[in-house]
């Protein structure tokens, strides 16, 4: 007769090695394609109803098709898109979007993570109550509806918390 502490660390044996993570990215390898747009010549992927996730899956799905997430360059760039999410997306309700936006506690600078660029100061488009006073944790930025303006989040928030939609764009 098998005993049933043995049993027990052959199950907890099984269910580890059944756990084990998947390589860097691999989760959003064979996740749905999403919506390819071209937006005056710029391709972008917007990910499907069930491609969404935590800002880290976001730059593993883009990653894997080789593209970036989100980064807004000129004012034209933002408007589209959220022409697009607005006409588009909304109706899938999807609602809520990662961007590169990023900012460190130890900086009042915003800037883009998918291309290290500064957010430009006249294309600020945040909606109301953000950015949050004073300045003191580590923040990412989300578009979120039904204005689609831009809204800042703690990062442990970004990360472990809120789920999001993915926007790719190409390099």
């Amino acid at each position: 007769m098998v005993s049933p502490i043995i049993i027990f660390f052959a199950i907890v044996a099984a269910a580890s090695a059944a756990s084990v993570s998947q390589p860097h990215g691999e989760k959003w390898r064979n996740a749905p394609p999403g919506r390819r747009v071209s937006i005056n010549g710029k391709e972008y992927i917007f990910g499907d109803v069930d491609s969404n996730g935590s800002l880290t899956d976001a730059h593993n799905y883009c990653n894997t098709r080789n593209m970036v997430v989100l980064a807004f360059d000129t004012e034209n760039e933002f408007e589209q898109v959220r022409q697009y999410i607005q006409t588009e997306a909304s109706q899938q309700n999807m609602t809520a979007y990662w961007t590169s936006g990023m900012r460190a506690s130890d900086s009042d600078t915003w800037y883009w993570s998918s291309n290290h660029q500064t957010f430009d100061p006249s294309l600020a488009h945040w909606g109301p109550g953000s950015p949050r006073q004073p300045l003191t944790w580590d923040a990412c930025v989300a578009i979120v509806g039904p204005t689609f303006d831009w809204v800042d989040e703690l990062l442990g928030m970004c990360e472990f918390g809120y789920i999001r939609h993915f926007i790719c764009e190409e390099l």
